[in-house]
């Protein structure tokens, strides 16, 4: 780990745990994600995050910040801020205990800190009669994974886009849109920047006075990250449930293209804190 991000981590947790004395909304929150695919290179490979994230929320800025567990196990592949990178037959290093199967040359596995991510969004155009709400977001992930183990390319990754959303009645329909800048780690041949987009459309149901579920479907992708792979495409469905200070998610994907993970499935649980001070 460089000292740059020790130094973003020293510089935002304290800032993060001071911010609820300026009132406003903190939440807390766990989850997980699995992914597995050959991602356009020559083999499988799974991955595994498990996060933790703390966010706040002022009037219409926000802030989160993610703190994850990577574990990458089966082909040769680096995480980045843009997706999976595959690795060519040849290009792979062999990773500090690896794992592998009972053949000579198995599936090799690593555990550890994931690249720190930071999130600011900023609520620019509330949603009006005839037009969505429109928020302004910026992204940075910190390399403080080990790029010797795979689990990152120890490159600064950063961007930011917009997000549309709009109500009507029970629909609930949303928009994404973003460019990511690709810090490229020495012999790489990755694009210096993807564009990801993802569109959603739930569907409202209350449970209880204070309970609602909101089940939706949803479709993203992004621009090539490495030159002359497929750029990536997938289809997918999941649920929201809200339930006084409790939030919870789930979803589930299926890549449409070989540069896409063949599946992909996520979970969140996280608790509103919205009693730390005073309601802007």
């Amino acid at each position: 780990m460089t000292r740059s991000p020790l130094l973003l981590l020293a510089a935002t947790a304290p800032l993060l745990w001071a911010l609820p004395a300026a009132g406003g909304e903190l939440t807390t929150e766990v989850g997980g994600a699995f992914t597995t695919g050959e991602y356009g290179g020559p083999d499988r490979v799974d991955m595994w995050e498990t996060y933790l994230r703390v966010g706040y929320r002022y009037a219409r800025v926000s802030a989160a910040l993610t703190l994850p567990i990577a574990h990458v196990r089966g082909g040769a592949g680096v995480p980045t801020g843009g997706g999976l990178v595959p690795l060519q037959p040849g290009d792979a290093a062999p990773l500090p205990g690896q794992v592998a199967s009972d053949e000579e040359e198995g599936p090799r596995s690593a555990t550890g800190l994931g690249d720190v991510r930071l999130e600011l969004r900023v609520v620019v155009l509330d949603e009006g009669a005839w037009h969505p709400s429109l928020t302004l977001v910026a992204e940075v992930k910190a390399p403080t994974a080990d790029p010797d183990r795979r689990l990152g390319t120890g490159e600064w990754d950063g961007g930011g886009g917009v997000v549309a959303r709009k109500l009507i009645d029970r629909l609930v329909l949303q928009a994404d849109l973003r460019v990511i800048a690709i810090g490229e780690p020495p012999g790489a041949d990755l694009a210096p920047a993807v564009v990801t987009w993802q569109v959603s459309a739930g569907w409202r149901l209350p449970l209880t006075a204070d309970a609602e579920l909101v089940p939706f479907v949803f479709a993203g992708g992004q621009s090539r990250l490495v030159r002359g792979s497929e750029p990536p495409l997938e289809v997918g469905l999941g649920a929201w449930l809200t339930a006084g200070r409790v939030m919870a998610g789930v979803s589930g994907a299926f890549g449409l293209t070989d540069g896409s993970p063949d599946v992909a499935v996520g979970f969140s649980i996280g608790l509103l804190w919205d009693d730390v001070g005073p309601r802007p």
